[in-house]
């Protein structure tokens, strides 16, 4: 009832967070008591009203292994949003997980809030991801991320892929996650204002800031 009477009342899109696929986990650590049946449900309906549906996910949190991120995957995978945004946990003083993180020796004693920096954020200049956490295959972990959008979009690749991750980060796999990204996100734009919001973000990337000011300006211009 609720989900017809949000498309009854206009709803077009909606975001919201799964952040770990292992329900245990999920439950345990981030203290998100819904089910993975629950998630499945609620997926389920949004596309039986056509309600577009964008998910966020965190891979490098306190006791995680390479094996539950892939769970985070799979689940992305079976529910197919219209996008699957995969972050880097980072541990932001204040948090309760920062805490749980300093505690169990996954970060230093020491460490800086300026330090943690390494959450990648589409549209901007930060696209390269990094992470403080002492939390085995990290590395591998961080590569997923630049992987995650595409495997939850084609499944079938994912153990071709696999091996990929042991590489060490490198730009290539930052370039072909904005790319992806950009890809997703104009795909599934509503109308040509998001297509063009989306288009300026991929070209920041790309462009030096002059030129990225001179291409704002025009689509600024053109709408007025």
């Amino acid at each position: 009832e609720i989900v017809e009477s949000m498309k009854e009342a206009g709803v077009a899109k909606i975001n919201f967070s799964i952040e770990h696929g292992n329900e245990q986990f999920r439950r345990g650590v981030l203290k998100r008591n819904m089910t993975n049946a629950d998630i499945m449900e609620g997926c389920r309906l949004l596309k039986k009203y056509d309600i577009r549906f964008t998910t966020s996910s965190m891979v490098g949190l306190p006791g995680e292994t390479l094996e539950m991120a892939f769970e985070t995957l799979r689940i992305n995978q079976k529910i197919k949003p219209s996008f699957a945004g995969m972050y880097v946990f980072q541990p932001y003083p204040g948090t309760e997980l920062y805490r749980v993180a300093k505690e169990q020796g996954y970060i230093d004693k020491d460490i800086k809030a300026e330090d943690i920096t390494g959450h990648y954020v589409w549209g901007t200049g930060n696209t390269k991801s990094r992470s403080v956490m002492k939390v085995k295959d990290i590395n591998q972990m961080i590569n997923l991320q630049s992987f995650f959008i595409f495997l939850v979009e084609h499944p079938n690749f994912t153990s071709l892929v696999r091996p990929l991750l042991k590489m060490p980060h490198n730009k290539y796999f930052q370039f072909f996650q904005v790319w992806y990204n950009f890809k997703v996100k104009f795909k599934y734009s509503a109308n040509l204002k998001e297509k063009t919001n989306y288009t300026l973000q991929l070209t920041a990337y790309f462009l030096p800031a002059f030129f990225q000011r001179l291409l704002e300006n025009y689509f600024h211009f053109q709408k007025m």
